[in-house]
């Protein structure tokens, strides 16, 4: 598993952006970009600047559906013509965006807009979901935090439970845990999923199912705002939603921790072992490859490191992936890897033996 920043520095990041950010809700012709692609809000009672990050970019393309690759040539080669760009599409739309801002904590530089996003999008922050669900970990007195990362769209906590161990193959035993994440960005839901852990390996496995797995998208009513486009304070509606939508989360994290629940999964997980490569190797790793979307060189890497265990199985396979997830250059992309390997365990018989013929 890809080893990403302590608990203590994630919770430090987690604190210091709450006490930093601040959201709005501007009308499309009340942005504007300038030609330097600093963001401008101006209306004639209130003008703030920021700067824009990479994903605030993305969110600006996407919204007014511009193609990225143009965007993105324009913003090397032709700044003025992105921002000309921009601005008439702004002033052409009749909605209004989510401005999800962070200051600078010197209050003198530049405050930075972080995602440009539907004024319906759900806030549901990384502060509340680690306030949330970490006094639930905690009763687990053996649960350990085995990864944690805030990446440029993502936060994301691993755990495990050692004491839920059982061996699945020889030599081979693996842990419960969970997997939460979380974009406060846009860049998917809030999620809780079960993580098998491979002790040798430390591989890490993220299963999809959805009888482990709770998730809940952004998406929510249109938000109140004042008349400086600041939201307006959640109502109690909404923060009776929040707690119940926790307690479902909460849920996941309880059944993993359960050791019947973990028992009646290690039965099926056997089933993977059994359920061997017949046809050729090198064909099959090609189907996996394709059906998951992998890279050329992701599929290489998976050849090798199926050819290096040994085991060509089911499991066998996913495990290689797993193992490959280690060496991704980016956090995310090494937990998408991890979802993959949960991915090709939860195949069906028939799906197995027709990409394994």
């Amino acid at each position: 598993m890809k080893q990403g920043r302590n608990i203590h520095d994630l919770n430090n990041e987690v604190m210091t952006v709450a006490s930093l950010r601040e959201d709005l809700i501007v009308p499309s012709p009340s942005l504007h970009m300038t030609d330097d692609l600093t963001l401008q809000v101006k209306t004639p009672d209130l003008e703030k600047m920021f700067g824009l990050t990479n994903v605030a970019h993305q969110g600006i393309a996407r919204r007014l559906d511009i193609p990225k690759p143009y965007y993105d040539r324009m913003m090397v080669e032709a700044p003025a013509l992105l921002a000309e760009n921009v601005n008439t599409w702004m002033e052409t739309e009749e909605n209004s965006h989510m401005v999800r801002t962070l200051r600078q904590k010197d209050n003198d530089s530049l405050a930075i807009c972080r995602a440009l996003l539907s004024e319906r999008y759900k806030r549901i922050d990384n502060d509340f979901v680690l306030d949330g669900l970490m006094p639930v970990l905690l009763k687990e007195t053996d649960m350990i935090i085995e990864s944690s990362e805030i990446t440029e769209t993502k936060f994301y906590l691993k755990c495990r439970f050692p004491s839920l161990e059982r061996e699945l193959v020889l030599h081979d035993a693996i842990q419960s845990g969970v997997v939460i994440s979380n974009s406060e960005v846009g860049f998917g839901a809030t999620n809780v999923s079960l993580l098998v852990y491979t002790v040798k390996c430390t591989n890490g496995m993220i299963l999809p199912s959805k009888v482990f797995s709770k998730r809940k998208n952004h998406i929510g009513r249109v938000q109140q705002h004042d008349e400086n486009f600041h939201i307006i304070a959640s109502d109690k509606t909404k923060q009776l939603e929040d707690q119940a939508f926790l307690s479902t989360l909460a849920d996941v994290i309880k059944a993993a921790a359960d050791p019947d629940v973990w028992a009646d999964l290690v039965d099926n997980l056997q089933k993977t072992t059994e359920r061997k490569i017949t046809g050729n190797v090198d064909h099959t790793v090609e189907n996996v490859t394709q059906k998951m979307n992998l890279l050329q060189s992701e599929g290489e890497s998976v050849m090798e490191y199926l050819a290096r265990g040994g085991d060509l199985s089911q499991w066998g396979m996913a495990s290689a992936v797993t193992r490959m997830a280690q060496d991704a250059d980016s956090y995310d992309r090494s937990t998408e890897l991890e979802r993959v390997g949960g991915r090709i365990i939860e195949l069906s018989t028939a799906e197995w033996e027709r990409l394994a013929a």
